[in-house]
């Protein structure tokens, strides 16, 4: 009787002994993951604190960058381009900011832009204005494509039947003298990601295209001081790659002061990839800030 009193409470001793070790287990864990949860929870916020910081601290440096550069942009420019004739020419359509800063850019610099022609769908405006008996003819073949670029690129820089008959057709996508250009101003439009534009976007994507729009440039390149590769700041995605791979001079960011000092250069015949962005060489060419 004693043998079997002495093994229950040595039973009910060791149950109450894990009871007691169960409920301290959970009081002791649950302390020290509210702890571990605190401590997370701070160092989350801290860090984002931080990354604010440094996000406001970088955006002073760029307002600050900025503002110098719209300081000192009019006089750095200054008869950069006096008495150049510019034609700023687009394959696919032209944002405003992109004119405006060219515009703004060749102005300053004493320059004064010839003409704006925007291809916005090249087949189907050659087409209009040519008349389907010419153009099939012009553009029966390889040959003949590259011919039609090249006669592009002599019209727009030297004046020429096909510009004016092209302004005369489509006076919304070309406009101005069309009488001579000493550099060439070129914008390609980038692909938009929401499917805008999809007549458009397929023309130029088309193989007769891209052989025409090729042929002019290299045409443009054989007759002008500089064929310079333009966007926005806003530009999405870069363009600069692009023009990189057409062997192009560039200048980003033409909307703000930094990348129009940058394109007067290149249209004076600085070689290189210029600009605010990463894409960039260099924000300007060498010797662009000495007096």
């Amino acid at each position: 009787m004693l043998d079997f009193r002495y093994h229950a409470l040595s039973l009910v001793a060791v149950f109450l002994a894990l009871a007691i070790g169960i409920v301290l287990g959970v009081t002791v864990g649950g302390s020290l993951v509210s702890d571990a949860e605190r401590s997370l929870r701070g160092n989350l916020r801290a860090d984002v604190e931080n990354a604010h910081t440094a996000a406001a601290k970088a955006q002073a440096e760029v307002a600050g960058r900025d503002k110098m550069l719209d300081s000192i942009y009019p006089q750095v420019v200054a008869s950069r381009l006096n008495g150049e004739r510019v034609a700023l020419v687009s394959w696919g359509p032209l944002p405003d900011g992109v004119e405006s800063g060219v515009r703004d850019a060749v102005s300053k610099a004493g320059g004064r832009i010839d003409s704006v022609s925007v291809f916005d769908k090249p087949l189907t405006d050659l087409k209009q204005a040519l008349g389907s008996e010419v153009y099939g003819a012009e553009t029966a073949d390889d040959q003949s494509l590259k011919g039609m670029g090249h006669t592009l690129a002599r019209s727009i820089t030297s004046g020429g039947d096909l510009s004016q008959v092209l302004r005369a057709q489509l006076p919304d996508s070309f406009a101005g003298r069309l009488r001579h250009a000493d550099a060439i101003a070129f914008y390609e439009a980038p692909k938009p990601t929401d499917g805008s534009d999809a007549d458009g976007v397929k023309e130029r994507d088309d193989s007769r295209a891209s052989t025409i729009e090729t042929a002019m440039l290299d045409e443009f390149a054989k007759r002008t001081i500089a064929v310079v590769g333009v966007e926005a700041s806003s530009t999405d995605p870069s363009q600069i790659p692009r023009y990189k791979s057409l062997q192009l001079s560039s200048a980003d960011s033409v909307d703000k002061s930094g990348g129009r000092i940058a394109l007067v250069f290149t249209l004076a015949g600085a070689k290189g990839n210029y600009g605010l962005k990463s894409s960039a060489t260099k924000p300007l060419p060498d010797g662009a800030l000495t007096p």
